[in-house]
């Protein structure tokens, strides 16, 4: 289940560099958005929130998004989304929404100047109908000295994000560069061979490749990478690893 919800997390982030489309807890993706200055302006408190939507704590975890030390903390709700939304418009009428048919984001100002972040997501069927993403973000994130170094980057690439997981060890990173597709794939695919990862799908020998996954023995790791061009000759990617064990 950890595996997964990592895996979604990093989807939820993605759109940090502009060229993610996913409803994200960083920063705004699509929805309807509403709310005023971001701070909350309710008679609710920020630190309830779990407690005012009935929240059964799952776990906590620290994460290192782009060098900056915060918290991820997921929950379980037994309320269903369209209570949840009303809930919170009601406690906090100032506060930010982006919402959906199946999710909601809502963005709260603190007194520290961090934004606290809650994603809802609806989940139809479920024992639990929802569940809650929880992070608090600073106003802006550093732009550079941020990389994991684990992980390689293209020839003149600039790094757009980076999330690392210690107690997990695995981080995810996205980048861009100024360079076709067909050679990002080679030269990524050429710099991870050399860190001791294996190429699986031989993606990297063709010129119509988009990504490779890769094993390591020693530890044992994968190493997701995908590629996307935008026809003006830049090509945007993102690595994903976590160990197997």
């Amino acid at each position: 289940m950890r595996i997964k919800l990592t895996i979604l997390l990093m989807l939820l982030l993605t759109a940090l560099s502009g060229f993610g489309k996913v409803y994200s807890l960083w920063p705004y993706g699509r929805g309807k958005s509403s709310g005023g200055s971001g701070s909350g302006g309710g008679a609710g408190s920020v630190s309830e929130i779990p407690a005012i939507l009935g929240a059964i704590p799952l776990w906590t975890e620290p994460v290192i998004i782009n060098g900056v030390k915060t918290e991820l903390g997921l929950n379980l709700l037994n309320t269903g989304l369209a209570k949840c939304v009303f809930q919170l418009r009601t406690l906090f009428p100032k506060a930010k929404f982006r919402a959906n048919s199946g999710s909601l984001l809502l963005e709260i100002k603190l007194a520290n100047g961090w934004r606290r972040r809650c994603y809802l997501v609806s989940l139809p069927g479920a024992i639990y109908p929802v569940i809650m993403f929880t992070m608090d973000v600073p106003d802006k994130f550093p732009k550079k000295d941020f990389w994991p170094r684990n992980l390689p980057l293209p020839s003149g690439a600039v790094a757009t994000e980076a999330m690392q997981f210690p107690n997990r060890n695995s981080a995810y990173g996205g980048f861009y560069v100024k360079a076709p597709k067909a050679q990002v794939v080679k030269e990524m695919t050429g710099a991870l061979g050399s860190r001791g990862w294996t190429a699986v799908t031989g993606e990297g020998t063709s010129s119509a490749g988009s990504g490779e996954f890769f094993y390591k023995n020693n530890p044992k790791s994968v190493c997701i990478m995908s590629l996307s061009e935008d026809g003006k000759g830049v090509t945007r990617g993102t690595l994903y690893t976590r160990p197997l064990e």
